[in-house]
C-alpha cells in the first residue's frame, strides 16, 4: 500500500464510507472511536482531493492582496487600499479560463463557518493572548475573572450546550472586562480593542441557530468581497459595546434569505446580518478564471490550484491570527510578505514561533516557507563611490533595506536568503509590456514626478546588481535585484513559486496525504477491534482485563515516548525546580564572561583612547584608502604610526584564553545538569512501569497469556508476543543506568577539537574588530574611544560563549535521547497493543468455532458474516 498516493487514499477513504456501519449498529463502546473514525475519512477525503495550496501571508497594508493579484496578472482582483483591508481568509480556487478573457473571479462563492471545534479553539486562544496583554500592559490588575471564564468556555457542558452559548457565561466576561478597561479615559485602546472583539464574536455565538456551525452558505461574489474587507476600525472613545436585551435567533432560511437578496439586487448585505455573519466565517471560498499562459502554476496543476490570501498580521484581530495559524497547517508553501518600506517589524520576527507554537513542526517550516518584499519601489539603492568594489557586503552594509532584507530573511528562512525577493507591484505594472490588466491610475494615484522616482530606483537597483556582478557574480543580491529591476520582481516571484511547488510542495502534499491515510487506516482498524472485542469478549472478564492491562501498558508506553520526542526541543528540558537547563547556562554564562580580569582594563584604556579600528601592525595602506582624499589619507597613516606600538596584554589571545576556560567550565556544568535530569527522569519512569512489571511476573498472568496464545495458530503470534519474551520485560533495567552512559558518552563523543564561535585572532584589543571596514574619520574614532562599544564586545562574547554551552548541551541531549528512544521502541515491540490482543481474542473465538483464521483472509461467507466493512480493511491489509 503506498501511503502517499492520493488515488489509493481516496479510494479507500470512498470505499469504506460505502461500507461503513450504521452508527445505531455500533456498539455504545466503540461509539466514540467511530465518530473519530468518520472525522479522519471526510479530513483524508479532502486533504487527497485538495491540489497544493499555496498560503499568502505576512503584516496587514504590506499589499498581500495587490502581490497576489498581480501573480495572476490582475492587480485589483482583490479589495485593496490604504489601511488594513483583509478580513477574512480568502480561498482562491485557481483554474484556467478563457484564452481571450483577462483574470477575473466567479460569480459565485462559499462562506464556510466556524465549527463548535473551531469556536473552542479560537476562543482558548484569544482568552489566553488577552490574558498575556494584559499581564504585560496592566499590571497589578486581577487577571483572575479572566482566567475563570477560559476554564468555563473550555469546560464541557453536562446538557451538550457548551458554555459559550450561555449568555450567562459572557455576563460574567463583561463585568470584568468593563470594570478593568472602561473606568479611564487613558485605558489602553489595544486591550480595548481585543475585548470589542471577543464581544463582537460572542454576539454572533448568541445570535446565531446552533445548526448553522460548521456549515456552508452561497452567496455572491459581490457579497463576498464585501464581507473579506475589514472596513473603518471602531472609534477609540467609544464605551464599553452594549447587548440586547432580545434576541432573535438566526436561522439557515433567514440568512441564506438575506444573502439571495444582496445578490440578486446587487446591495450591500444588511448591517445586522453582517455583524453576526463576519466573526463566524472560517474561510470564504471563490473561483478565480485565470487567463491561460499567466502563470504556469495554474495551468501545470492538475485540476487548478488553491491560493489562500490571509488577513493581516497584526490588524485583524485575535480570530484572524487564530485561522491563519491553524489554516497555514494545511499550506504546502507560506509565502510570508514583508514591507519592503517598513522592514524589522516585530510581527515577521514573531511569526514563526507563532507557527511553532500551533504545532508546525521545524523540519516542514524550514522547507515550506519563501517570503516577498514588497513596496520596494519605495527604497533606494545605496550610494557608493565610484572606486569602491561594490561587493554585496559592503551593498547591505550600506543599505539599510537590504540590511534588513538579510536579517528579517535569515530568521524565517534559516539563512536561505535565494528564497527572498524584492518586488513592487506598482514597478511591476508600471513596465511596458508587462502582461498586468491594470494600469497605476487603478492602484495608486501616483504624480508623474512619482512614477519618474520610481523608475529611477528600479534602474539604479539594477545597476548596483551589476557592479556586485563584476566582483561578486554569485552573490544573491545580483540575481534578486536584476530581477527587481527588469519587471518589479514579479516574474522571479512566479517563478520561485512554481519551482517550490514542484520540488517541495508536491512531497509535502503527499506526506500530509500519506499521515492522515495512516490516522484513517488505524481509525477504522480501531472501530473494527473494538467492535470484534465486544462480541466476542462480552461475558468474559479475563479476556476484557487483559485488553485493559495492555491497554495501560500502551498508554504509558505512548506518554513516555511523547515525553522523549517533547525533549527533542532542549528548551522544554527542565531540571527538577531549577527551572530550564539552557535559561541557567545563560544566566552562568552572563555572570562568567562579566567576571572576566580583563573588562576593568579594558574600560580604564578606552579614556586614553586605546579602542580604535585602525590595524596594529600591518604596513601596508589599503587599495580603498589610496582613492581617498589627500587630507583623509595623511590622517589615516598618522592614525597607524600611533598605533604602531605593541600591545600585547590588550589582544584577542587574551580573550580567547578566558573564552575557552568559560566555555569548557560551561560544557562540563551541562553534561552534570543533564546527568542529574536524566537519572530523576528514569527514576519516574521506573515507577510508572512498575506495576506493569510487577503483573507481568505474576504466574496467574502467564497462565491467562499461554491460554490465549494457545487457541492461535502458529503463524498468528509474532515472536516477540511469546510469554517468555514478555516476561524478558519484568527484568529490563529500562533507563537509570542507561540514560547517565548515554548522556556522559556523548559529551566525550561531541567535544569539539577546537572550540568555535569566537572571532579570528588578530593583535586588536577588541574581538570581532574585523567585522567593522576600516574608517580613519574622526567620527568613527570617536565612537570607538567610548565605553558603550567595549560594553557592546562585551554582550557579543556572552552570547557567544553560550551559544557554545547550549549547542553542547544540545548534541549531548540528542545523543541521550537517541538511545532511550530505541530502548523504548525495542520494548515497546515486545508488547501487543490493546488491539492486537482485541484481534487475537477474536481470531481465538473464530477458530474455536472451526473456522480458518490462520491466514488471516477467512472465507468469502466469514467475510460477509463479519461485515463488508471488516472485508475492506483485511483486503487493504493484505494490499500492503
Amino acid at each position: 500500500m503506498k501511503w502517499d498516493d492520493p488515488v489509493q487514499a481516496l479510494r479507500f477513504a470512498q470505499e469504506v464510507k460505502e461500507v461503513a456501519p450504521d452508527p445505531l449498529d455500533v456498539p455504545e463502546e466503540a461509539a466514540d472511536d467511530f465518530r473519530d473514525a468518520l472525522h479522519h475519512t471526510e479530513e483524508l477525503i479532502r486533504v487527497a482531493t485538495t491540489p497544493v495550496a499555496i498560503g499568502v501571508v505576512g503584516e496587514f497594508t504590506a499589499g498581500k492582496s495587490s502581490l497576489i493579484g498581480a501573480l495572476l496578472g490582475k492587480p485589483d482582483l482583490l479589495p485593496t487600499a490604504n489601511r488594513a483591508t483583509t478580513a477574512q481568509v480568502t480561498a482562491l480556487r485557481l483554474r484556467g479560463g478563457p484564452p481571450d478573457r483577462p483574470t477575473a473571479l466567479g460569480d459565485r462563492a462559499v462562506a464556510e463557518l466556524l465549527s463548535p471545534a473551531d469556536v473552542l479553539g479560537c476562543l482558548v486562544y484569544m482568552a489566553n493572548e488577552l490574558s498575556a496583554d494584559f499581564k504585560r500592559e496592566k499590571e497589578g490588575l486581577d487577571r483572575k475573572p479572566l482566567q475563570e471564564f477560559l476554564t468555563a468556555i473550555a469546560t464541557p457542558a453536562t446538557d451538550a450546550t457548551p458554555l459559550w452559548r450561555d449568555p450567562r457565561t459572557w455576563q460574567r466576561f463583561d463585568t470584568w472586562a468593563r470594570e478593568a478597561l472602561w473606568t479611564h479615559p487613558q485605558d489602553n485602546e489595544t486591550l480595548r480593542e481585543s475585548v470589542r472583539e471577543m464581544h463582537r464574536l460572542s454576539e454572533a455565538l448568541l445570535t446565531v441557530d446552533p445548526d448553522l456551525f460548521g456549515s456552508t452558505v452561497g452567496l455572491s461574489t459581490a457579497v463576498a468581497r464585501a464581507l473579506a474587507d475589514m472596513g473603518k476600525a471602531d472609534d477609540p472613545g467609544a464605551p464599553y459595546p452594549a447587548r440586547s436585551p432580545l434576541r432573535k435567533k438566526l436561522d439557515r432560511q433567514s440568512l441564506e434569505a438575506a444573502l439571495e437578496h444582496a445578490s440578486r439586487t446587487g446591495t450591500a448585505l444588511g448591517e445586522e446580518y453582517r455583524a453576526v455573519l463576519s466573526p463566524l466565517i472560517r474561510r470564504i471560498d471563490v473561483d478565480v478564471d485565470v487567463r491561460p499562459g499567466t502563470w504556469e502554476t495554474v495551468d501545470s496543476q492538475d485540476g487548478g490550484a488553491l491560493l489562500l490570501d490571509f488577513p493581516g498580521l497584526g490588524a485583524a484581530g485575535r480570530r484572524d491570527d487564530y485561522l491563519c495559524l491553524s489554516q497555514l497547517k494545511n499550506v504546502e508553501t507560506i509565502l510570508v510578505v514583508s514591507r519592503g518600506n517598513l522592514m524589522g517589524s516585530r510581527l515577521v520576527g514573531t511569526f514563526y514561533g507563532k507557527m511553532e507554537s500551533q504545532g508546525h513542526g521545524q523540519d516542514t517550516l524550514a522547507d515550506s516557507i519563501l517570503m516577498a518584499f514588497n513596496k520596494w519601489d519605495t527604497t533606494s539603492a545605496p550610494e557608493l563611490p565610484a572606486e569602491v568594489v561594490a561587493l554585496g557586503a559592503t551593498a547591505t552594509a550600506a543599505s539599510e533595506a537590504l540590511h534588513m532584507l538579510r536579517v528579517d530573511a535569515a530568521k524565517l528562512l534559516f539563512e536561505r536568503i535565494e528564497r527572498a525577493l524584492p518586488v513592487s507591484v506598482l514597478a511591476a505594472v508600471a513596465t511596458e509590456g508587462s502582461g498586468l490588466d491594470c494600469t497605476l491610475a487603478d492602484l495608486s494615484p501616483m504624480t508623474p514626478d512619482e512614477v519618474k522616482v520610481m523608475a529611477r530606483r528600479r534602474r539604479e537597483w539594477g545597476e548596483l546588481a551589476n557592479r556586485i556582478a563584476v566582483a561578486d557574480p554569485g552573490h544573491p543580491w545580483v540575481r534578486q535585484l536584476g530581477e527587481y529591476a527588469r519587471d518589479g520582481g514579479l516574474l522571479a516571484l512566479r517563478a520561485m513559486i512554481a519551482e517550490h511547488i514542484e520540488e517541495h510542495g508536491v512531497r509535502l502534499k503527499r506526506r500530509t496525504v500519506g499521515e492522515q491515510f495512516r490516522r484513517t487506516h488505524r481509525a477504522w482498524r480501531t472501530v473494527d477491534a473494538r467492535t470484534r472485542a465486544h462480541t466476542v469478549a462480552e461475558g468474559s472478564p479475563e479476556h476484557a482485563e487483559l485488553i485493559e492491562r495492555f491497554e495501560r501498558l500502551g498508554a504509558d508506553a505512548g506518554r513516555l515516548m511523547t515525553a522523549l520526542n517533547e525533549l527533542r526541543n532542549p528548551a522544554k528540558a527542565r531540571q527538577g525546580s531549577g527551572g530550564s537547563v539552557l535559561a541557567r547556562l545563560e544566566r552562568q554564562a552572563v555572570t562568567a564572561v562579566f567576571s572576566w580580569p580583563l573588562w576593568g582594563e579594558l574600560f580604564a584604556a578606552v579614556e586614553d583612547g586605546v579602542v580604535t579600528k585602525a590595524p596594529v601592525s600591518s604596513v601596508e595602506v589599503p587599495d580603498y584608502v589610496r582613492v581617498l582624499p589627500p587630507h583623509l589619507q595623511d590622517e589615516f597613516r598618522k592614525n597607524l604610526a600611533g598605533q604602531s606600538q605593541d600591545r600585547d596584554a590588550d589582544t584577542t589571545t587574551a580573550f580567547h584564553r578566558h573564552y575557552l576556560r568559560t566555555v569548557t567550565a560551561l560544557r562540563e556544568d551541562a553534561l552534570k545538569q543533564l546527568t542529574a535530569w536524566a537519572e530523576s527522569w528514569a527514576a519516574e519512569q521506573e515507577e510508572v512501569f512498575g506495576e506493569v512489571h510487577a503483573w507481568l511476573a505474576d504466574e496467574e498472568t502467564g497462565v491467562r497469556l499461554e491460554g490465549l496464545f494457545a487457541q492461535l495458530p502458529e503463524s498468528r503470534v509474532p515472536p516477540s508476543f511469546r510469554v517468555s519474551q514478555l516476561r524478558v520485560l519484568t527484568t529490563t533495567a529500562y533507563f537509570p543506568p542507561t540514560a547517565t552512559a548515554a548522556a556522559t558518552t556523548s559529551a566525550a563523543a561531541l567535544a569539539p577539537a577546537d572550540i568555535t564561535g569566537f572571532p579570528q585572532l588578530a593583535d586588536h584589543v577588541l574581538p570581532w574588530s574585523h567585522d567593522y571596514p576600516d574608517d580613519p574619520s574622526p567620527k568613527r574614532r570617536e565612537a570607538e574611544s567610548s565605553q558603550y562599544v567595549v560594553a557592546l564586545f562585551r554582550s557579543r562574547l556572552v552570547a557567544a560563549v553560550y551559544e557554545q554551552a547550549a549547542a553542547a548541551f544540545t548534541d549531548m541531549l540528542a545523543a541521550a535521547l537517541t538511545g532511550l528512544i530505541q530502548l523504548v521502541q525495542q520494548n515497546a515491540r515486545a508488547v501487543p497493543d490493546s488491539l492486537q490482543v482485541a484481534e487475537m481474542i477474536s481470531a481465538g473465538a473464530a477458530a474455536a468455532d472451526g473456522g480458518e483464521a490462520g491466514d488471516g483472509s477467512g472465507t468469502a461467507g466469514q467475510s460477509e458474516e463479519n461485515g463488508s466493512l471488516r472485508a475492506v480493511l483485511r483486503r487493504w491489509e493484505q494490499e500492503k
